[in-house]
């Protein structure tokens, strides 16, 4: 991590204006004396809680195997950051953004134990002299449980609330640098991963932000069994010594942070950002709250994806009078934020629109029927929040179907189309194929879905596979037909009570971070938009809530 500490250098009156964001908080007390800060991380001491960085397990478990020779520590491209913990002390921050560093990450906690008594002058020296900051949590699943985790560093310096330009915290997961305890802190796979989701999805009700992971590739694989559960939703943190990041941990197609050296100039350890300054400072920035309450008035065709790839639902709609397809970011706490422009105008030529699960992760694909031609357009998601130009999804004859939605019916992790079919009433399931193909349809359920609308597809019973949920206009029930995951249905339930015919424009998504479907519906009478939260195992709705 660090070579030998430099004294930190004060800043002058006109140095100051120019570096700082805000001013910095006043300092507490003179913290501790920091450990020994010429010691190299392979030979420090890990004696106690409290005394691993991020990174020191896998230092202490990979050794030579994230290495690599080279004459020196080239950064690679993208933006510049370290990180530090009580091994620091005082930091050469202004040596540091004179080195073109622009971000740091400071250990806050670890376990329920420990604070880093550095932790605000370390946090504020960076702040001072211009850089984006955020916090980490170094993890100890065989101390507690992760809810118990998430709260205690929320509430030492790990909570990144929105308006203060700090990054989203982090969750420090790797080997074990402990003599006690095993490398998977004596947990087995199933464990593990349920530790990081009740950590994962805690932070996230606290704070309305998805925590980064750290990870190495190597502990991921045998103390996790591969999950693949968290690439879709966290930004990846990889530590890797060598000339290039190499293979990522199941789940994730790309890395956000890289951890390239513990050898750097000044702290030692270096990292980068995959991506520019501006994209780092939104990251931190975070999305923008809604200047007030949804109105979907004059607005229609919504849909529920995560276009940005920040693991939050958003909401689409299509603007009736310009024909543009709005996306309303999600917070990920059930909140949504104002809108901006996902697609060009002509959204309004589209019969259906509605979204798609992208079997890569990497964002969500919009999928549309042309009123004109019948077309069936798919529109790839780019993981940014922007589109790609639409390609024909199979033949035409589109227009005969209505209710087009689509959702993971068959478990196999690819999206599938389904639709109710005019003349018949059925409802057909086209299977997706890993191409990007639509095989042919099959009848799922039996007839009179013609008598159902405002159909929407989410996983309501948190089994992973996609359900159905559907109005009755004749009894103004709302109805849910869970999938089986082998692309049948089971019959009907009431998921709502009655009072659903005046709702209008469903659409389903995990809004809240749950792990369970909630449902966003437009009061007909007033454009109001609700949100129904989802509640586990398929229950009923709770009450609904104005966006």
């Amino acid at each position: 991590m660090i070579r030998m500490a430099r004294p930190v250098q004060l800043l002058t009156a006109s140095a100051l204006c120019a570096a700082v964001l805000v001013p910095p908080a006043a300092a507490a007390g003179p913290p501790p004396a920091p450990r020994d800060p010429s010691a190299p991380p392979s030979v420090r001491r890990l004696d106690a809680v409290g005394d691993a960085w991020l990174g020191a397990g896998v230092t202490r478990r990979e050794g030579d195997r994230t290495r690599a020779v080279r004459p020196t520590v080239a950064q690679p491209p993208g933006v510049g950051g370290v990180d530090v913990s009580s091994w620091q002390g005082d930091v050469d921050w202004r040596g540091l953004w004179k080195a073109g560093k622009r971000f740091a990450y400071v250990k806050a906690t670890e376990a329920t134990s420990y604070r880093n008594p550095w932790f605000q002058r370390q946090y504020d020296g960076a702040r001072a002299a211009g850089m984006v900051r955020g916090a980490y949590h170094f993890a100890l699943p065989d101390k507690s449980d992760g809810r118990r985790q998430a709260d205690y560093f929320v509430a030492h310096g790990g909570a990144a609330a929105r308006g203060t330009h700090a990054l989203p915290g982090v969750l420090d997961i790797e080997w074990n640098p402990y003599p006690d305890g095993g490398p998977c802190y004596g947990l087995g796979p199933a464990r593990t991963v349920a530790w990081i989701r009740d950590f994962t999805t805690r932070y996230r009700e606290r704070t309305g932000r998805a925590p980064v992971i750290y990870t190495s590739t190597a502990w991921w694989q045998q103390c996790t069994g591969a999950s693949t559960a968290f690439g879709a939703k966290h930004p990846l943190w990889i530590p890797s010594y060598r000339t290039a990041v190499g293979d990522l941990p199941a789940g994730w197609r790309a890395h956000t942070f890289w951890q390239y050296t513990e050898d750097g100039e000044i702290v030692g350890d270096h990292d980068v950002f995959d991506g520019t300054e501006r994209e780092l400072r939104a990251l931190a920035d975070g999305p923008a709250p809604s200047a007030g309450p949804v109105d979907l008035t004059g607005r229609s065709r919504t849909a529920a994806g995560d276009f940005d790839g920040d693991g939050a639902v958003d909401l689409t709609a299509v603007d009736d009078a310009t024909g543009a397809l709005l996306r309303y970011p999600g917070t990920g706490t059930g909140a949504l934020a104002a809108p901006g422009v996902l697609g060009p105008r002509g959204w309004n030529a589209m019969a259906d629109v509605t979204t798609a699960p992208r079997a890569d992760g990497d964002g969500a694909d919009v999928l549309a029927v042309r009123a004109d031609t019948g077309a069936l357009l798919r529109y790839e998601g780019d993981g940014a929040g922007r589109l790609k130009a639409g390609r024909q999804l199979g033949p035409r004859g589109w227009q005969h179907m209505r209710e087009v939605s689509a959702g993971d019916f068959t478990g196999d992790g690819v999206g599938d189309v389904v639709a109710v079919q005019g003349v018949t009433g059925a409802l057909l399931l086209y299977r997706g194929t890993a191409g990007g193909r639509l095989a042919a349809p099959v009848t799922l359920g039996s007839r009179g879905w013609d008598g159902l609308r405002s159909l929407a597809v989410g996983d309501f019973d948190g089994t992973g596979t996609a359900d159905v949920v559907a109005i009755r206009p004749a009894t103004g029930e709302l109805l849910l037909y869970r999938g089986d995951g082998r692309g049948g249905l089971a019959d009907a339930t009431v998921l709502g009570p009655r009072g659903w015919a005046g709702m209008s424009g469903l659409c389903a998504g995990d809004f809240d971070g749950d792990g369970v479907a909630d449902v966003l519906a437009v009061r007909t009478d007033t454009g109001a938009l609700l949100r129904y939260a989802g509640r586990a195992g398929g229950g009923k709705l709770r009450a609904p809530v104005r966006l």
